[in-house]
């Protein structure tokens, strides 16, 4: 089947209708994942996710990864398709709504794909950051509705350039280094024994704990808390984890972090689980 006519049936299927100024969410229980960008010819508007119903495993399984478009008259839809999926029911995620005040996005998904080192890493993050710009949607409309049009455009989905991102590998230990507190004032201002607590350093990265412990509004959370979070993102522990760094000029959503505190990206493979573990850090004051 031709991949244009697979975007027919497979949007005809569930009844979807995209244009300009109107989204739907479908949600099915799948074995895929797949974004649909729709919009008119400029500029693009941003991805949905899409998860088809068993019936359509075939489509999955003809397209693999990767992506394809349709024009039909002023307007065009981009399937982004994934083996990737977002472990939804995951403990981890009651774990860390708990901590409201976390300033760090998480996702976790598998993968039924075999892994491919960087390039599975690469494929992971660009999943996540698609989710982010999913969930910004969910927020647009309430916000609309809340505060007015204009205040709602800031929620409007960023834009991305993977062929920007760049990948470093870094120690799983240094990642997930918790430091010890060494004194807190009457304020509520913490020091560690970490050697410097100002950052972003001079290279404009921040590490896991500073983004975790050291938002740009203060939290009260303490090193045993970033413990806590992380035993429940890595349950069989850490001696199997790979650790990729990430630029973060990729895109805009790194942006209020640019201005000052700091911006961060991580990318993490379990191999005992078999999953991976996106992390974004991006705040402003």
């Amino acid at each position: 089947m031709p991949l244009a006519t697979c975007f027919r049936h497979l949007l005809s299927l569930h009844e979807a209708r995209f244009h300009p100024h109107s989204y739907r969410r479908i949600r099915n229980r799948g074995v895929f994942s797949a974004f649909v960008l729709a919009g008119d010819k400029s500029p693009p508007l941003p991805h949905r996710l899409l998860s088809a119903p068993p019936p359509q495993t075939i489509l999955a399984k003809n397209m693999s990864r990767g992506t394809g478009s349709q024009i039909d008259g002023d307007r065009w839809i981009r399937l982004v398709v994934f083996t990737m999926y977002e472990l939804i029911t995951d403990p981890f995620y009651e774990i860390i709504r708990k901590y409201d005040r976390c300033v760090i996005e998480y996702c976790l998904m598998e993968d039924d794909a075999p892994y491919r080192e960087m390039q599975s890493h690469k494929e992971a993050v660009l999943f996540a950051m698609l989710r982010a710009i999913d969930r910004s949607l969910e927020n647009k409309r309430p916000a609309e509705i809340r505060w007015g049009e204009e205040a709602s455009d800031d929620l409007c989905p960023w834009s991305y350039d993977m062929d920007k991102a760049k990948a470093t590998p870094i120690d799983a230990a240094s990642f997930l280094h918790a430091p010890e507190i060494l004194r807190m004032d009457r304020y509520g201002c913490t020091s560690y024994d970490c050697g410097r607590n100002s950052y972003p350093d001079n290279e404009g990265r921040i590490p896991y704990w500073y983004a975790f412990l050291k938002p740009p509004h203060g939290t009260r959370y303490k090193p045993v808390d970033f413990r806590k979070v992380n035993a429940a993102l890595f349950p069989e522990g850490t001696d199997a984890l790979e650790v990729c760094e990430w630029t973060t000029d990729w895109s805009d959503y790194f942006d209020d972090g640019h201005e000052w505190w700091g911006a961060a990206c991580w990318s993490v493979y379990d191999a005992r689980l078999n999953r991976y573990a996106v992390l974004f850090a991006s705040a402003t004051d």
